[in-house]
């Protein structure tokens, strides 16, 4: 894994195969009107920054970009720890989670 770790993605690429991941999870679960809200500001962000929405197949992998995001969410849920505030709960799920990631990458 640790060779990994070194290697560099690649900016993501569109095919014609691509397809749009937030409309689909918009259509299959559920939402909460504030993380629909949230949801929709972070669309809005990664268009102004990649110009693009995120696609399926685009050369990226999904799994590595997901346990990079979830490492750096167990650090922020750590910190909220730290500074007395909630998190505990939230912090071992999401080592939970990347546990989880780190066996399957």
């Amino acid at each position: 894994m640790k060779e990994l770790w070194t290697m560099r993605q690649h900016l993501p690429i569109i095919t014609t195969a691509s397809e749009a991941v937030a409309p689909d999870l918009y259509d299959q679960i559920e939402l909460s009107e504030n993380l629909r809200a949230l949801l929709d500001q972070r669309v809005k962000l990664g268009q102004e920054r990649y110009e693009t929405l995120l696609m399926t197949g685009n050369g990226r992998s999904a799994l590595r970009d997901l346990l990079e995001e979830v490492a750096d969410a167990v650090f922020y849920a750590h910190q909220l720890v730290m500074e007395k505030e909630k998190g505990y709960c939230i912090r071992d799920q999401l080592v939970e989670i990347a546990e989880r990631l780190v066996k399957d990458f």
